[in-house]
């Protein structure tokens, strides 16, 4: 998509999970090393500043709040944990309510147990809140997996979204999990594309007005159905 002269810049969040892993044979069965995931908030994505301007007005985006059902890293179609035992079978862990914001801020998610081996995508996964269960999305209808929060030419808006689906990116390069007893520290960072979604080919889309609100509701949706997430891992 080519911005128009009238947006001086593009504003951004971005999504990062952090893995820290170490083995620990007393834990973790059949040599699996228990993976740490994080997820946190950064305006430090290539390309990006922190405000979106055009001829309609500011948009500032102040938070993105997501439910997570599960955070996993992945080969080819196959995520999660293979051949665990005990306490660690592959089960979507408990609905997680996470907050990111532009500042930097990181968030424990859970520890899954990873097999050695090569990693080539890390990927999220959304999944409602239970029944009655409304912690920190007040005023949520039923099945939000997801609020974005902010004002557009200085009006406050608010977009709450159902969303069961899967956020997905490829990691290059790949993520190499050993089985030794040496610990292992990994950094797998993934970003969310939100700048995409408050954009269309006229320019960009304001959440204040229905017609518009409905093509951002589409692009996020589309985000989450589609591969194209920009990640990356590292060894630190």
């Amino acid at each position: 998509m080519k911005w128009s002269n009238n947006i001086r810049a593009v504003a951004a969040l971005g999504a990062v999970i952090v893995a820290a892993g170490a083995c620990d044979r007393s834990t973790a069965p059949h040599g699996l090393t228990p993976v740490r995931f994080r997820i946190a908030a950064s305006t430090a994505i290539p390309g990006a500043s922190a405000g979106l301007l055009s001829a309609n007005g500011p948009l500032e985006i102040a938070t993105v709040q997501l439910v997570l059902g599960r955070a996993a890293l992945g080969a080819g179609s196959e995520f999660g944990c293979h051949d665990c035992e005990g306490n660690f079978t592959d089960e979507t862990m408990a609905p997680t309510l996470v907050t990111l914001t532009a500042a930097e801020a990181r968030v424990d998610v859970l520890t899954e147990p990873v097999s050695p081996g090569r990693y080539g995508a890390a990927e999220l996964s959304l999944t409602p809140l239970p029944a009655g269960t409304t912690a920190g999305l007040r005023d949520a209808p039923a099945g939000t997996t997801m609020r974005v929060e902010g004002r557009f030419n200085g009006v406050p808006f608010r977009l709450d979204l159902a969303i069961d689906g899967t956020f997905r990116g490829a990691l290059v390069p790949p993520l190499d999990v050993s089985s030794g007893g040496a610990s292992v520290t990994a950094a797998v960072t993934m970003r969310l594309p939100v700048d995409r979604w408050f954009a269309s080919s006229s320019g960009v889309l304001d959440p204040t007005k229905a017609a518009d609100r409905a093509l951002i509701a589409s692009n996020i949706r589309s985000s989450f159905a589609a591969t194209e997430a920009e990640a990356s891992a590292s060894e630190r």
